[in-house]
């Protein structure tokens, strides 16, 4: 004798609806998946967060499909099979026409990438000839913030670059980072003594003055060495900072001679600046040591009682002057050079 249990006839559908929900749950992981190895951020947080918030955007219209076909279940068998099928193709045909999409798209965003690259690579030269311009016309100049604007345009570089060169371009910003806190104490002194009156003797109303002033050159000094000696120290550590990054090693040992040969000018740079640095000291310390047998005409020139100082007054400051010329020439050669 057969007797329907209530509920009972619709448990095999049930169960056959929850089994349709399983590949449907396998969009979402397939989605997801799809996330990360899209995502072109370095930051395994960063890209997991993407794949999260992607399953849970892919999880609502799979729950809504596992309704439907549970909906379709329960009234026939080829309700659900027809419906489940259509649910199949539309899931197959997803990939496909979205791979057609992308590419078809292709060509506009090679467009887009090669626009924005050229756009970097104007600022980039227009920032660094207009830095080169800046200091050869005897302006100030804040390192700090130079580097830091030179630093964010190579970082957004890299965003348009695979993988493998967006490693390098980034390690390339924080050593420019680095440089740039490091030049900054070297423009900060400069431009105190700059504001002071620099080693002008009209401007040293008191012997304390001159004094103030020598301390200032002292400080610019230390400055610069440390300058030179963190140049230094780098440089012969770069392929290790970029192998350090991620950078691959053949890659990482000819960008490290590269970045040496264009920081030649740099090292130049330096070395002059403590020469220059002395030449000041020694300059400021004959004043200090013939205080009384100086002074400033109505014209603002330094005239000496012994004739024999004033001599030598001129053979000290034309040391200090053929330094400064070699300066000058060579900024204005690194604002003749148009970077490529």
């Amino acid at each position: 004798m057969n007797v329907n249990t209530p509920g009972k006839a619709s448990k095999p559908k049930l169960k056959l609806a929850w089994w349709s929900a399983v590949p449907l749950a396998g969009i979402t992981l397939i989605f997801g998946f799809a996330s990360w190895q899209t995502s072109k951020s370095d930051d395994v947080l960063t890209r997991a967060s993407g794949v999260l918030l992607m399953s849970v955007i892919m999880a609502s219209p799979a729950l809504f499909l596992s309704l439907l076909v549970y909906a379709a279940s329960r009234r026939s068998a080829l309700a659900f099979n027809i419906t489940l099928c259509l649910a199949t193709i539309g899931t197959l045909a997803a990939v496909p026409i979205s791979r057609l999409a992308r590419k078809t798209d292709a060509p506009g965003k090679v467009a887009r990438v090669e626009s924005e690259r050229a756009r970097i690579a104007t600022e980039v030269v227009r920032t660094i000839e207009d830095r080169a311009a800046r200091r050869a016309a005897g302006q100030a100049l804040d390192e700090e913030a130079d580097a830091e604007r030179q630093a964010l345009l190579l970082e957004r570089a890299a965003q348009l670059e695979p993988a493998e060169t967006a490693v390098y371009i980034r390690a390339l910003a924080g050593f420019i980072r680095e440089m740039g806190a490091v030049m900054g104490k070297t423009s900060d002194a400069a431009a105190a003594l700059r504001n002071a009156g620099g080693i002008d003797p009209s401007t040293f109303g008191e012997r304390a003055d001159l004094a103030a002033r020598m301390e200032m050159v002292a400080a610019l000094r230390r400055s610069q060495s440390e300058a030179e000696e963190w140049l230094r120290t780098e440089t012969d550590d770069l392929q290790e900072r970029l192998l350090r990054a991620g950078v691959y090693p053949e890659e990482a040992a000819r960008s490290a001679a590269e970045l040496k040969l264009g920081l030649s000018g740099a090292f130049e740079m330096r070395r002059l600046q403590v020469k220059l640095c002395d030449a000041m000291t020694k300059y400021l310390k004959f004043l200090d040591d013939h205080w009384d047998d100086w002074d400033i005409d109505e014209l603002g020139v330094i005239r000496f009682e012994t004739p024999d100082f004033s001599v030598v007054h001129d053979q000290v400051r034309g040391e200090f002057d053929a330094l400064a010329q070699m300066e000058a020439d060579l900024l204005r050669r690194a604002a003749a050079r148009r970077p490529e």
